[in-house]
């Protein structure tokens, strides 16, 4: 199967799209397969960007950031992250440490995956 979308993200840097399971959702800026997108749009303009996966059946969640400043990791502050983030939600995002189920799809065929959009 496939998991394919895009990501929505305006500002310059790379693009690191994380496909996850329970297991290496636990793990930072890790994942099954990454995918690694380099980002140059125009300021205050939004682009998008495609990504796929090649998965076996099961269920996984997407987790995605923009590295800014180019030191390979999501830089994050006092309340959260500093550089534009995001994740394949299911239901309304939530204020709390984000737990595997709050992501977690399941893939029993090729899916589409609506755009993620970094904040």
């Amino acid at each position: 199967a496939v998991v394919s979308g895009k990501c929505t993200v305006s500002g310059r840097g790379e693009l690191y799209v994380f496909l996850v399971d329970d297991r290496t959702f636990a793990l930072p800026l890790n994942g099954l397969q990454t995918a690694r997108i380099r980002v140059d749009t125009q300021p205050g303009a939004k682009m998008s960007f495609a990504f796929s996966f090649r998965v076996c059946q099961g269920r996984y969640g997407l987790r995605c950031y923009l590295d800014e400043n180019g030191n390979g990791k999501l830089d994050k502050g006092l309340f959260g992250p500093n550089e534009p983030w995001g994740m394949s939600w299911q239901g309304a995002r939530s204020w709390r440490m984000p737990v595997f189920a709050d992501i977690a799809f399941t893939v029993d065929g090729d899916l589409r995956y609506p755009s993620l959009d970094l904040e």
